[in-house]
């Protein structure tokens, strides 16, 4: 069971449903989550720089399968990995993260485009590949932040806040796009990330279903 403190603090954001949820992960000790998230997905627009996010094109790919998320390492704080479905002459790793509106409950504010890294190499189906989504700052350009969880590069700044809703958006080399969702908590539990996938969330369905 999450301690007295953190269900106070999780509990004025959370639905009681999403609280039980996590108690569970926590309790198993997962420090990696596995899991089938490969919807071929929409994409894109050819965005190089980060901002508001983009609308979502309609075009779907299926670029990685078998994803996996590797948690709980301060140094190392959040990766995303998956076996490559799909050959391709470039991909890039964008995200879209909204975080809750401070006081005002659960409304989450539009999401911002994060651009993590663009692989330029060939990637070949059936490979593998890891991408690093947060970043430790080591002199954190907003000092509140301690330990300093970024987005991508910190020079960027890119908080990670204590609630994420995320997108990921895998980009292929002719605008094709997966998408997979997750939601990401900082600092809960003695974690420096933890992880929720997208099969264990109830608003992605909106997310699908939408531009933000």
């Amino acid at each position: 069971m999450l301690s007295a403190a953190i269900t106070y603090i999780v509990g004025t954001w959370f639905k009681n449903s999403e609280i039980a949820i996590l108690e569970r992960r926590l309790t198993e000790h997962e420090k990696k989550i596995g899991s089938s998230l490969a919807e071929p997905a929409p994409p894109s627009i050819d965005r190089k720089s980060d901002g508001a996010a983009t609308p979502l094109p309609k075009h779907r790919a299926d670029f990685l399968r078998n994803i996996q998320y590797g948690w709980g390492d301060a140094q190392i704080p959040l990766t995303l990995s998956g076996s490559v479905a799909t050959t391709t002459d470039r991909l890039r790793v964008v995200l879209d993260v909204s975080s809750p509106m401070l006081g005002l409950g659960m409304s989450f504010q539009p999401a911002q485009f994060v651009l993590i890294k663009e692989l330029k190499d060939a990637i070949v189906r059936g490979g593998r590949i890891e991408v690093q989504l947060v970043f430790r700052a080591v002199n954190s350009p907003n000092p509140g932040f301690s330990p300093a969880f970024f987005w991508g590069d910190p020079e960027k700044n890119y908080p990670v806040m204590p609630m994420n809703k995320v997108r990921v958006r895998l980009i292929g080399g002719h605008g094709d796009e997966q998408h997979i969702y997750f939601f990401a908590l900082a600092g809960l539990g003695g974690q420096p990330i933890t992880v929720l996938p997208e099969s264990e969330l109830d608003w992605v369905h909106q997310w699908r279903a939408q531009d933000m």
